[in-house]
């Protein structure tokens, strides 16, 4: 079972991670997505529970605050598309790399 889904073209995303990369529940992939997702958004800057400072009243309510609205607004959005074709045509150039 995946730990991770999305809806549009999961499983060509999928079938180009390594082997070791696959979010398989339990596997090394999950433990790496999960170290990824925790380097991304730390616990402390999404509970007050975890910050390394006490928070007083108002900065706490402030600190909830962002919370709800980058929980509402952004977290877990996101669309996977690719970036360049598998086997781009020869024409294909980029400005700051040159010809792929």
């Amino acid at each position: 079972m995946v730990s991770w889904t999305a809806c549009c073209q999961v499983h060509q995303y999928m079938r180009a991670l390594s082997p070791s990369s696959v979010p398989l529940v339990g596997s090394a992939g999950d433990r790496n997505r999960i170290r990824r997702l925790l380097r991304q958004l730390p616990p402390h800057d999404n509970d007050p529970r975890y910050c390394h400072v006490t928070l007083n009243q108002e900065h706490n309510q402030e600190f909830a605050s962002f919370c709800a609205r980058r929980k509402h607004d952004a977290l877990g959005r996101g669309i996977v598309r690719p970036l360049l074709p598998v086997d781009p045509p020869a024409d294909v150039f980029c400005q700051q790399v040159g010809p792929l």
